[in-house]
C-alpha cells in the first residue's frame, strides 16, 4: 500500500480511537451537550480496519490491479467510518450515557 494511502487511513482511524478513548475526559471537562459518545461497533470496526491496514502494509497484494484497488478503497472506507461514527451518528442519533 502506498505511504499516502496508509497515512490517510491511519490518521482517520487514530482520530476515531482518540475520540472514543477520551470520553471520560470529555465528560469531566466539557459541557454535557458537547461530549461525543462513540458506539462500540465503530470502535471495533476501527480496530479491525487498523489490523487490516497493518496486514496490508506488511504483506502487500501480489496483483498490481488489486494493490491499486486497495490503495483507492481503503482510505475511503476509513474516512466513511470516521464520518459516520464521529459526525453523523452522534449528531442525529445521540447515544445516552
Amino acid at each position: 500500500m502506498p505511504l499516502a494511502a496508509a497515512m490517510n487511513s491511519l490518521g482517520s482511524l487514530a482520530f476515531i480511537l482518540l475520540v472514543a478513548h477520551t470520553t471520560a475526559y470529555q465528560e469531566a471537562n466539557w459541557p454535557a451537550g458537547r461530549v461525543v459518545h462513540v458506539r462500540d461497533w465503530v470502535v471495533h470496526a476501527a480496530y479491525a480496519l487498523g489490523a487490516a491496514l497493518l496486514l496490508l502494509t506488511l504483506v502487500p497484494a501480489r496483483d498490481a490491479r488489486r494493490r491499486v484497488l486497495l490503495a483507492t478503497w481503503f482510505p475511503r472506507a476509513c474516512w466513511a467510518l470516521l464520518l459516520v461514527g464521529i459526525v453523523v451518528l452522534p449528531m442525529f442519533l445521540p447515544l445516552e450515557p
